[in-house]
């Protein structure tokens, strides 16, 4: 159960919850990076403690600063990840994977820590399926557009002409309620509207289709979005691994 809890946090601070203010470009010291969490990422720290406060009992000093010492361990990644990309910028899919894994074997050892050593308040084991459905949700929003921008970003058509140019930001609203929708028709059994939604998603982009480059980033886009929602569905309400 906490597992859920953590994956929550992890996915609501690293893709929905980020500070206004991005760490510089170029590359910078280790002072300059607590000095923007101090600013951006309090946040991130006081609900952290809030939870496990409220969350377990038999707490002690060691216990507190034991938390809090992994909770900046996990936040010190984004600064090597970010130093590394201020220096290699090819190497962004690669930073990206690695980043998310240490971040979440060190959300890990949180867990094991915790569940080893303090006794769960009593509503801690309740609403399993509740969380199950908002991680669920919250993965084929944000995350999704994001981890399709680093991997398949390079394949979007260059047209930037008004007539052609579209709105800002409405291919991934787009991309985000088809998930919804896909995920929704996986919960409930009904398959066959899925390819309604892809129908009618096609017929809106209808005259674009004719353009080769084109016609090819949104099969990539529409089978892309299927498969990272079937994925979803299958690790959170089939595998049972969290």
């Amino acid at each position: 159960m906490l597992i859920r809890y953590a994956l929550i946090l992890h996915i609501l601070f690293n893709f929905y919850m980020q500070g206004n203010k991005e760490l510089p470009k170029e590359p910078f010291s280790i002072k300059d990076f607590f000095k923007h969490e101090f600013k951006d990422g309090k946040l991130f720290y006081i609900i952290s403690i809030i939870l496990f406060c409220v969350m377990f009992e038999g707490r002690t000093f060691l216990s507190y600063l034991i938390i809090v010492l992994l909770l900046i361990a996990y936040r010190l990644i984004s600064y090597i990840k970010k130093t590394i990309n201020c220096y290699k910028d090819k190497l962004a899919k690669e930073v990206f994977i690695v980043d998310n894994l240490i971040r979440l074997f060190i959300l890990f050892l949180i867990v094991v820590f915790i569940e080893n050593g303090f006794e769960p308040a009593f509503f801690i084991d309740y609403g399993y399926i509740e969380l199950n459905y908002l991680l669920a949700f919250l993965l084929i929003l944000k995350p999704a557009n994001i981890i399709f921008n680093i991997f398949f970003g390079k394949f979007k058509p260059n047209d930037n002409s008004d007539e052609n140019a579209g709105y800002e930001n409405a291919g991934a609203m787009i991309g985000m309620m088809e998930r919804m929708l896909f995920i929704i028709c996986i919960l409930s059994g009904n398959f066959s509207t899925i390819g309604f939604i892809i129908g009618i998603k096609s017929i809106a982009r209808f005259e674009k289709l004719s353009k080769t480059k084109f016609a090819e980033y949104f099969l990539l886009g529409t089978l892309y979005s299927l498969l990272y929602t079937i994925f979803v569905y299958l690790l959170i309400f089939k595998l049972y691994l969290i």
